[in-house]
Order: C-alpha cells, then sequence, then structure tokens
C-alpha cells in the first residue's frame, strides 16, 4: 500500500469513542485500542498542504487563464503546450483522479 496523508488526531478521536465490555475480552480490546493510540500518536509529522486544483480556460488572442488566480498567460507558437501547473500560483491544472476540481 502506498503512502496516504490521514488525520492522526481523528484517527484518535475515532479509536478512543469506541465503547467496550468490562470483561476480559474487553480489556483486552482496550489494550489494543490503546497501543494502536500510541502508535498513531507518534508517528512523525509530514510537511503536507492541501493541492489547489484549476484549469486553463480560454481568454482573448490566444491567452489562457487560470481559474485559481485569474492570472492570464500567452502559450503561443513557442510553447503551444499548456503547462500543469500554474507559474503564478501552483495550482495543478491536470485533471483530478477522482473527477473533481
Amino acid at each position: 500500500m502506498g503512502d496516504m496523508l490521514i488525520s492522526a488526531s481523528n484517527v484518535i478521536k475515532h479509536l478512543s469513542s469506541q465503547v467496550v465490555t468490562d470483561d476480559l475480552f474487553g480489556l483486552g480490546v482496550q489494550k489494543g485500542i490503546d497501543r494502536a493510540i500510541d502508535i498513531v500518536a507518534k508517528e512523525p509529522l509530514v510537511d503536507a498542504v492541501p493541492v489547489r486544483r484549476g484549469r486553463w480556460i480560454d481568454y482573448a488572442e490566444g491567452g489562457k487563464e487560470c481559474t485559481v488566480c485569474m492570472r492570464v498567460f500567452w502559450y503561443g507558437e513557442y510553447n503551444p503546450i499548456e503547462p500543469n501547473f500554474c507559474p503564478n500560483c501552483g495550482a495543478d491544472m491536470r485533471e483530478a483522479k477522482d473527477g473533481t476540481d
């Protein structure tokens, strides 16, 4: 399985909200939950930022406008390929894998 970013605080909150019985089985389950919380809490933090997604829209005289920062760029005969990222704001112009913008 590849790396996935999840909210550790949400995982800990979800694990902490689990209700277990007071018998020996429940004590074992609680010990497992406590261990899982400990593992999640000790994982290193990553420096991640949300991906801003945009798209190029046609602008007058052959220009392309970024839908995130609204900056216009002209990609003419010398550079006919639109870049995958906005050079001004860094928005990802590639189509999202889940189909969302």
